[in-house]
């Protein structure tokens, strides 16, 4: 949706609801990152019937949420030996995003801050002076939404739209719901 197509939406209906959920993935750079995928992509490949073969591949996944744990099932179902997930805090992941994967064999490590990544070494290495063998990096820091269509009528803060109790945007005939107002599960 462009920024013409909403206004045109919002001029020819009473009430719009904004409900486009969060598919941008969220990154940050260290050197060697634009080596790695997020996980969205990596996700969304599979689901659109590409393969990827991680036979005797370590996989190593920058961040330890419940789209991480998914991601690393995956690769496991990929065919990678071993899958490694960290993160800078306490894993966030829980229920049967984290059952799964603890079921699998994902190793979480934390805390790591990502240094660099050197494909041609095969490992990523951390601040703390540790590495990890890595084939294979996928970041899944998180998805914001993709607010591009968004007049600066209606209030954003941090990328993310601003709802009242009754799900309203800052103009009254524009509600929000879902990811677009943060993250969560359903």
């Amino acid at each position: 949706v462009t920024k013409q197509m909403f206004e045109q939406i919002c001029m020819e209906n009473e009430f719009v609801i904004i409900a486009v959920g969060a598919h941008k993935p969220r990154k940050f750079t260290f050197p060697g990152s634009e080596h790695a995928i997020s996980a969205y992509e990596f996700l969304r490949a599979l689901n659109e019937g590409k393969k990827f073969d991680f036979t005797d591949k370590k996989v190593v996944i920058i961040g330890a949420g419940n789209v991480g744990m998914d991601a690393g099932v995956e690769a496991f179902i990929c065919g990678a030996s071993s899958v490694t997930a960290v993160d800078i805090q306490k894993p966030a992941a829980f229920g049967a995003e984290l059952n799964h994967a603890k079921q699998r064999g994902i190793e979480i490590i934390w805390p790591k801050f990502t240094e660099k990544y050197v494909p041609e070494e095969k490992k990523i290495y951390f601040k703390d002076g540790t590495s990890l063998d890595a084939d294979f990096v996928i970041m899944a820091i998180g998805d914001m939404p993709d607010l591009e269509f968004i007049p600066p009528q209606i209030h954003t803060e941090r990328g993310w739209v601003i709802i009242n109790e009754f799900f309203q945007t800052s103009n009254p005939k524009v509600f929000a719901i879902g990811d677009v107002t943060g993250l969560g599960l359903v």
